[in-house]
């Protein structure tokens, strides 16, 4: 089965100049996971619009992920597939960082309803596509 998220990334390693991955400290690692509570805070209080927030303050190049299983990190793939409709999931930690997740519904309407761009619409024609294509994966 297909799926749509959107998502926050607070990422604990950065670049070099020379694109070699420098981890972070222990202190820089606390400071990112902080960050992480605080954003999940906030995308759970009444009234809050998950994309918004993420798209100001995730670390990630994209917000909205289309996706079949086996194509992300596996606790990122595990905890998507596990929320319900609309469900917000708890703090997920990676290698590379945290991870807030907002499931999306698979009505198509709603779906599109909730596309922000063109790039946005071409993601749900091609979730929709696949969903027609193979409902049960």
């Amino acid at each position: 089965m297909v799926i749509k998220v959107q998502s926050i990334y607070i990422k604990t390693y950065s670049v070099d100049v020379e694109g070699n991955i420098i981890e972070y400290t222990k202190e820089e690692k606390q400071n990112a996971k902080a960050k992480a509570k605080d954003l999940l805070n906030q995308v759970k209080e009444e009234d809050a619009d998950f994309y918004e927030i993420a798209s100001k303050y995730s670390e990630a190049d994209e917000v909205e992920y289309v996706f079949g299983k086996g194509e992300m990190v596996e606790a990122f793939e595990t905890a998507a597939y596990s929320l319900k409709e609309e469900q917000i999931s708890k703090l997920i930690t990676t290698d590379t960082g945290y991870y807030i997740i907002s499931s999306f519904s698979v009505d198509f309407k709603e779906l599109l309803k909730h596309s922000h761009s063109g790039k946005d619409k071409m993601d749900f024609l091609v979730f929709a596509l696949l969903q027609f294509l193979h409902p049960d994966q």
